[in-house]
């Protein structure tokens, strides 16, 4: 059998027709666009929940802020860009309120040694954050409150606690701890949260 001569040897490769070329090219970006496209319409801005903001603002009105932790806390601008504050993606509501004061505790401890929170939130603990319905996070802890108290945006006040707090079926984590001057005269509401699954009053 005779042998072909190398050099007489040829490689063919394909050549992609330009106009095949081109229409893939524009099937591409079809797809991309459309991608993008469908990302932006189901993600649409979210804005705060009406009620829960004046809600919000009803809680700052009882705090000192010595730090300014709260200082986005103001009615021009979404409550769900406020510091601490997380929303849900579709109702808007406010899901998660998350303001501890970070501390540093001394290196020998003992009874007489207590954390500098001259820049922790001081005043008032407003129970009106209970009637964000669908909260389901809260952590106060290792803040200076004095006082709690209950004060309500709903005409006519709902005034039972109790009642208040069976309506906050979706408050599962609770963190007050370490708020060592306050004053508590009745933790009787805490039993009607019946979805809570973590609770921290030490």
């Amino acid at each position: 059998m005779d042998c072909i001569p190398s050099h007489h040897q040829h490689t063919y490769f394909p050549i992609m027709d330009a106009s095949v070329s081109v229409k893939l090219k524009f099937l591409l970006l079809c797809s991309l666009f459309t991608t993008m496209s469908g990302s932006v319409m189901s993600n649409p801005k979210i804005h705060c929940n009406k009620k829960d903001m004046d809600t919000l603002l009803l809680f700052k009105q009882g705090l000192t802020d010595p730090s300014g932790m709260l200082s986005s806390w103001i009615s021009n601008l979404d409550c769900c860009q406020w510091t601490g504050v997380k929303c849900d993606n579709i109702t808007g509501k406010v899901t998660n309120l998350h303001l501890p004061c970070h501390t540093n505790h001394p290196k020998v401890v003992d009874f007489l040694d207590k954390d500098d929170k001259s820049h922790c939130l001081t005043g008032t603990l407003s129970l009106s954050l209970l009637e964000l319905q669908s909260l389901s996070y809260l952590n106060l802890s290792n803040n200076n409150f004095k006082f709690m108290q209950y004060t309500s945006m709903v005409t006519p006040p709902i005034g039972n606690l109790s009642r208040l707090c069976g309506n906050s079926t979706n408050l599962r984590y609770l963190d007050l701890s370490q708020n060592y001057d306050l004053l508590v005269d009745n933790l009787h509401w805490i039993s009607h949260l019946t979805s809570l699954q973590y609770l921290n009053l030490g």
